[in-house]
């Protein structure tokens, strides 16, 4: 009896862990923006590629080169397009954030809707749009 008590209070336990796993909302129930993400689609000058409808071959020649951000504080991240790492830092104003980075006088904005996350110039010439793992 003892056993079979330990195997349902395990089992219990695990079921607890298993379901506090995920991403963290908001009050507004939007994603973190320390959220882990993976791109979707980005859209340059004009030209949109949805990463689902890319050929195998293109994903496989291209992996490791797609556009990737991350932030674990929510003030400094790092956006990596094409190899290259971009640093900057964010500054939360209203529902917008702005990106400035390090290495450059060009920022760009980013927002929060439910679990996407678009990044984007001002300019409009480039369009990331991430979701929350």
């Amino acid at each position: 009896m003892k056993k079979a008590l330990n195997t349902i209070v395990l089992t219990i336990c695990m079921m607890c862990m298993l379901c506090a796993c995920g991403k963290k909302v908001d009050e507004n129930g939007d994603a973190l923006i320390t959220s882990d993400w993976k791109l979707v689609e980005y859209t340059v000058n004009g030209s949109r590629t949805v990463m689902a409808d890319t050929e195998w071959y293109v994903k496989l020649f291209t992996i490791g080169m797609e556009p990737a951000f991350s932030t674990k504080d929510g003030n400094t991240c790092t956006f990596s397009v094409g190899g290259k790492e971009h640093t900057g830092t964010l500054t939360y104003d209203g529902d917008v954030y702005t990106i400035v980075y390090n290495d450059s006088q060009k920022g760009m904005i980013a927002d929060i809707d439910g679990d996407e996350l678009r990044i984007y110039t001002a300019d409009g010439h480039l369009e990331f749009i991430f979701v929350a793992k």
